[in-house]
């Protein structure tokens, strides 16, 4: 359900029906896009998983590898999703991280 609301998410969260609440983000102003609770990692050639788990090991599990040393990452906690994929993609063994995330899109 999309609700526009003046409160701020803490609020929202403390109302007692919401079970759950993420903020929707937009790129053109009109589009929603919703996060997934994953977080998107493709790892330089030549590292393993193992050489960045200790970054996200409390935060996050592994929940899918690729072929190409790429995984989604289930997050444990999504008030922390942008810390932890930003911590992510700056570390030297990362070649791309973000969290992952769904919009509804109409063809034209």
């Amino acid at each position: 359900m999309i609700v526009q609301s003046t409160l701020s998410l803490r609020k929202i969260k403390r109302l007692p029906a919401v079970i759950n609440a993420m903020p929707a983000y937009t790129i053109d102003k009109r589009t929603p896009n919703y996060l997934t609770g994953e977080v998107l990692l493709g790892l330089k050639k030549g590292y393993s998983i193992d050489d960045v788990r200790y970054i996200f090991k409390n935060k996050a599990v592994v929940k899918t590898e690729g072929k190409y040393d790429d995984y989604v990452l289930h997050v444990k906690d999504w008030e922390n999703i942008f810390d932890l994929s930003h911590t992510l993609y700056h570390n030297e063994k990362v070649s791309y991280c973000h969290p992952n995330m769904t919009a509804d899109l109409v063809l034209h």
